[in-house]
């Protein structure tokens, strides 16, 4: 079990480099966490820290029911959705949360995003839609209600005037669905600007929200 959680914390901290890498997240803004397998534990980005600077050891481990954690360290603000979201799905296993520049743009307009292009193959279940939660301060219980509250079932959220979340069985799930997040919402910012998004076929949506892995093409 102990090689098990500290392969988990060398991958948290191999995907937070990547986000960051990616213009995704920048700072000490953003936050992403794992489930422990098989425990009613997680693995979060402790508050104030940078996900680019992060060693596997940084990560704190919280308790998903109580919101208790391990020493002195504190978790990151946003832990109560986190742990809202596992408790909510016991298939959710990962969660990454991030400010990116055109996810934040459309949730401030509170527009959803549509998954009009080919670049959903790499995350199909984005095809289900993406959610939009109702505003609350960050870090409240409020905030976390209507994140579970919105993203019911779907595997992406955007918090209006803050960021986005998304979910997946593993953190580089997780990571790979709000990497395509962001592209879509971006194409959607830019299509705006000339007409309407145009969806894909119902019948190709249906494909996709049934496909788990990426679809090759």
């Amino acid at each position: 079990m102990e090689s098990n959680v500290e392969k988990l914390r060398e991958r948290l901290a191999r995907v937070g480099r990547l986000l960051v890498e990616e213009n995704l997240t920048s700072g000490t803004s953003g936050n992403i966490s794992s489930r422990i397998p098989n425990t009613n534990l997680c693995l979060i980005k402790p508050s104030g820290r940078k996900l680019d600077e992060l060693s596997p050891e940084g990560f704190v481990e919280l308790e998903i029911d109580s919101l208790n954690y391990s020493g002195s360290v504190k978790p990151s603000i946003e832990a109560p959705f986190h742990t809202e979201l596992y408790k909510s799905n016991r298939d959710i296993g990962a969660v990454v949360h991030v400010h990116s520049e055109y996810a934040l743009i459309l949730s401030i307009l509170g527009v959803t995003p549509v998954p009009m292009s080919v670049e959903v193959f790499k995350a199909p279940l984005l095809a289900k839609g993406v959610a939009i939660s109702e505003f609350s301060m960050p870090g409240s219980r409020e905030l976390a209600l209507s994140v579970v509250k919105a993203i019911n079932g779907k595997n992406a959220c955007l918090i209006p005037h803050h960021g986005s979340i998304t979910v997946g069985s593993t953190i580089e799930e997780a990571a790979r669905y709000s990497r395509v997040l962001e592209r879509i919402c971006e194409l959607n910012y830019f299509v705006k600007l000339l007409g309407e998004p145009v969806n894909f076929p119902s019948r190709l949506l249906e494909q996709l929200r049934k496909a788990k892995d990426p679809i090759e093409r």
